[in-house]
């Protein structure tokens, strides 16, 4: 368990019950909790959130989301038509979606970027590999609110102010959890 406080120095605490007596103090802007699969990151991260009432964002939790996502679309084809192996990196969404749209019904997909970005996270998943920075940053800034109005009520269950990163508005004092298998 990690605890950033305001001056964005970051402490190191093992357990639970260490970081929550640090969130205690009221100087902390994030938790981040980090840990393989099936370590128990879990259990530890629900006392904190139901405690402090906190707000959660956890990478796994999105990862499963968009992976979801993409998967009701049923597509069957092999997932390396999408990545333009000379440029090592997919190809452009407009090619993307016209691919994938000869395969699926396109047009009723609700969230067609949300899509993409499964399509993307579910080609390093089977290929057994990392899904690059890139690809989990682009997953947490679609799943996260942008505008302040949106973060609200994030912050109102936090215990900070809000803040910029990446041009995103987040709420303070929130919760990461990160699978080491999707960092």
């Amino acid at each position: 368990v990690f605890v950033v406080n305001r001056e964005r120095s970051m402490l190191s605490v093992c357990g639970a019950r260490r970081a929550a007596s640090t969130l205690a103090l009221g100087h902390v802007d994030n938790i981040l909790v980090m840990g393989k699969s099936g370590a128990g990151k879990q259990p530890r991260i629900d006392v904190l959130v139901d405690h402090f009432h906190l707000a959660q964002l956890s990478t796994g939790n999105i990862f499963r989301e968009y992976l979801g996502v993409f998967d009701k679309l049923k597509y069957q084809g092999d997932l390396s038509v999408f990545y333009d192996q000379r440029k090592g990196d997919f190809h452009d969404d407009t090619t993307l979606k016209r691919r994938l749209a000869t395969s699926v019904e396109l047009d009723k997909v609700p969230d067609v970027t949300a899509a993409l970005l499964g399509l993307k996270a579910k080609y390093y998943v089977n290929e057994g590999k990392y899904v690059p920075d890139t690809i989990t940053n682009s997953l947490f800034e679609a799943a996260y609110p942008r505008t302040t109005v949106a973060a609200s009520s994030l912050t109102a269950r936090s215990c900070g102010s809000t803040t910029t990163m990446s041009g995103a508005p987040w709420a303070g004092a929130s919760i990461r959890s990160a699978s080491a298998s999707s960092t």
